[in-house]
């Protein structure tokens, strides 16, 4: 039966000198442009992204309904679309040139009702229809600020949140990764010399 080895480290040493030999990363002038560009995205997806929030967190929530669908086409005027069987009758899945958007309506607390466009559209059919399964309006839950119903959030749309969040978590991981490699650009690390040795 072979007996175990037990590996040993020692630091490397030049052979002329006996220094023990050193890396230092450095690099620092690309680092810091990385950061810099990590900052970007963090502020670019910060700027969607907690205003969102902000509007979750203390705005105001209610219910708006599907009232219309608006078909845009480059060059042609917006077509308001007042039922699901127009929109289906202009459907057609070759004609990437449309796109279609919700509007919504709701009645903020003690004041008129409002009507906003969605956010994002939709090629060939609306994100949203007219009407549900059941035959009744489709409704929404919508965040919005009571000093300034015109700020509309959907809370419940994966829009709302995945460009934003997608840049700003990236912009935080790359932004602590980097100054991680900022930090130890310009430390020395000893260089190994791994030597062998009998028990």
């Amino acid at each position: 039966m072979s007996k175990e080895r037990t590996i040993i480290e020692h630091p490397a040493r030049d052979p002329v000198t006996g220094d023990v030999l050193t890396y230092t990363p450095s690099y620092v002038p690309h680092k810091i442009g990385m950061l810099l560009v990590c900052l970007l995205l963090l502020a670019l997806g910060g700027t969607k992204l907690f205003p969102a929030l902000q509007l979750v967190i203390f705005g105001q929530r209610t219910t708006a309904e599907v009232v219309a669908i608006i078909k845009t086409q480059e060059a042609r005027p917006d077509q308001k679309l007042n039922r699901d069987a127009d929109w289906k009758l202009a459907e057609d899945n070759r004609d990437r040139s449309s796109v279609f958007w919700d509007e919504y309506r709701f009645t903020p607390a003690g004041g008129t009702p409002m009507v906003f466009r969605g956010p994002v559209g939709s090629l060939f059919r609306p994100p949203q229809p007219l009407l549900d399964a059941d035959g009744l309006p489709t409704v929404v839950t919508v965040c919005y600020d009571p000093n300034n119903p015109e700020r509309v959030q959907l809370p419940l749309e994966l829009s709302t949140w995945f460009f934003p969040a997608t840049i700003t978590f990236f912009g935080f991981l790359g932004t602590g990764v980097t100054l991680l490699l900022l930090y130890f650009a310009r430390k020395p690390i000893v260089l190994p010399h791994i030597a062998d040795a009998l028990p």
